[in-house]
């Protein structure tokens, strides 16, 4: 046995190519089971999503267990069915209705551009499908801290008219 072929069998994650695979193998099945891709459509999230931006999404029963005030969210619209209509992406204004059947009041960053809660009021638990995790493209890690959360510099926009 060669002096390369032990060191390999020992550390294989010390080898430059491995680990590159390993990383790549884990990223792309943490992006195909985990995070959902998602196209945002429009500009009623600017300017921290634009038209055509792509978001990576934890997408799992419960989600909205996991949301808080300032969030990004992916949402269906309140009139259609789970499993039917368009997604949206928007931001949780404010979180409502007691701890038995909560209420999320979305919106989107760019008022003029967005049809939310402002227009259709707050969505039951179930509208609420996932949480966006971080922008995949065209910047990617781009949604985080204080655009994510809100902030000194940037706070959730109020809910109501």
């Amino acid at each position: 046995m060669s002096a390369g072929a032990a060191r390999l069998r020992r550390a294989p994650w010390r080898h430059p190519a491995l680990a590159l695979a390993a990383g790549l193998l884990l990223g792309t099945l943490f992006i195909c089971v985990v995070a959902r891709p998602l196209r945002v459509a429009g500009s009623s999230m600017a300017p921290v999503l634009a038209d055509g931006d792509v978001v990576a999404t934890l997408v799992v029963p419960g989600a909205f267990r996991l949301v808080e005030e300032g969030d990004l969210v992916v949402a269906r619209r309140p009139a259609a069915p789970r499993g039917g209509g368009p997604l949206l992406v928007k931001r949780v204004a404010r979180i409502g209705g007691g701890t038995a059947r909560p209420l999320f009041e979305l919106a989107g960053d760019n008022e003029k551009a967005s049809e939310d809660s402002r227009t259709y009021g707050p969505v039951p638990a179930e509208a609420i499908e996932g949480l966006v995790l971080f922008r995949l493209y065209p910047r990617p890690f781009g949604i985080g801290g204080r655009e994510r959360r809100g902030g000194a510099d940037r706070t959730p926009p109020r809910s109501g008219g």
